[in-house]
C-alpha cells in the first residue's frame, strides 16, 4: 500500500464540527469579535443597493455577486476596454477585484437608458461553490480551525450548512460569498435590464459583444476545489438552507425556483441509492 511520507512525521488532522467551531469563537469574542448587522450589509453592499460598475463607453452598467461568475465578468469588462486579457503585473494590481474599486466608478444607473445587468445562481448551488472554493480550495476559514494550538480539518459539508450563521458571523469571506444575494442585489429587481441566470452565460455574452461589437471570451476563474453534488447534503442541511435562502428564492422567483431546485435534489438521491 502507498504511504504518502508527511504521514510519518505529521500528525493527522481530525474534522472537527462546525458547532465546536461556532462555539470556541463565540467563546474568544475579544481575539475575534463577531460581524455585526451592519457590518454584513457593507460586506455585501447592502448600502450600495442601487450602483453598478460602469462603462460609460459602451453605456453598460454591472453589479457583480460573489459565486456568481463576477471574476470572469469583470475579466471580461477588461477585455472590452484594453483589448486583452487582465495580467496583474502589468496593471500593477493584485487582482480583478482590486483593480475595479480603484479604477471603476460605482453610480447609479436607469435601466431605461442604460443596460444594467447582474448575474444570479440558484441559492444552494451558490452556497455549495462557496463551500467547495473558498473553504476548501482557498481555505479561508484555516485560521478558525486553529483551536487550542490544534489545527483542524474543515467540517463536512452538511455540518457546515447547519451552523451557515455562526460561519457568517465570525467570517468575512463566508459572509461574503454566501450570505443571501438579496442583500447585494437589492430588493427591487425593475432597477436591472436583465438579470441572467449562471446558466445564461453565453447569452449574457452575445449581449455584451453585439452591444460592443467586440469579440470577448468569457474565461473560467474561481472554479477550483473538489465537485459535490446537491445529494451531498443530507436531508436535514437541505431543508436548513432551503429556509435559509427562502429570501433569496422568492427575489429570483423567475429565475431559480424552490419546485425546481427540490425535485434536482430528490431526483439526484434517488439515483445514488
Amino acid at each position: 500500500m502507498f504511504v504518502n511520507i508527511k504521514d510519518l512525521f505529521m500528525p493527522k488532522q481530525k474534522t472537527i464540527s462546525a458547532k465546536a467551531v461556532i462555539e470556541y469563537w463565540e467563546g474568544q469574542a475579544n481575539k475575534h469579535p463577531k460581524i455585526d448587522e451592519e457590518q454584513l450589509s457593507h460586506i455585501n453592499g447592502q448600502t450600495n443597493q442601487a450602483r453598478f460598475f460602469y462603462s460609460k463607453t459602451y453605456n453598460i452598467a454591472y453589479r457583480p455577486t460573489p459565486k456568481c461568475a463576477s471574476t470572469s465578468i469583470k475579466s471580461v469588462f477588461f477585455q472590452i476596454h484594453y483589448h486583452k486579457p487582465f495580467n496583474p503585473r502589468d496593471m500593477n494590481s493584485p487582482d480583478i477585484h482590486k483593480y475595479f474599486l480603484a479604477n471603476y466608478k460605482q453610480v447609479e444607473v436607469n435601466p431605461e437608458n442604460s443596460f444594467a445587468f447582474a448575474v444570479a445562481r440558484d441559492p444552494i448551488k451558490r452556497f455549495i461553490s462557496g463551500y467547495r472554493n473558498r473553504v476548501l480550495h482557498h481555505e479561508n476559514i484555516k485560521k478558525l480551525l486553529d483551536i487550542d494550538g490544534q489545527k483542524y480539518k474543515p467540517p463536512l459539508l452538511s455540518d457546515f450548512a447547519l451552523s451557515l450563521p455562526g460561519f457568517i458571523k465570525i467570517s468575512v469571506s463566508v459572509a461574503h460569498h454566501m450570505s443571501l444575494q438579496k442583500l447585494i442585489l437589492g430588493d427591487n429587481l425593475q432597477k436591472y435590464s436583465q438579470i441572467f441566470k449562471i446558466e445564461e452565460l453565453s447569452d449574457l455574452m452575445a449581449e455584451l459583444m453585439k452591444r460592443t461589437k467586440l469579440a470577448v471570451e468569457l474565461p473560467r476563474e474561481q472554479n477550483y476545489g473538489p465537485l459535490f453534488q446537491l445529494s451531498g447534503l443530507s436531508d436535514d442541511a437541505f431543508e436548513y438552507l432551503l429556509d435559509f435562502y427562502k429570501q433569496d428564492y422568492d427575489l429570483l422567483a423567475n429565475q431559480y425556483t424552490l419546485e425546481s431546485i427540490k425535485s434536482e435534489y430528490f431526483s439526484q438521491k434517488n439515483r445514488f441509492k
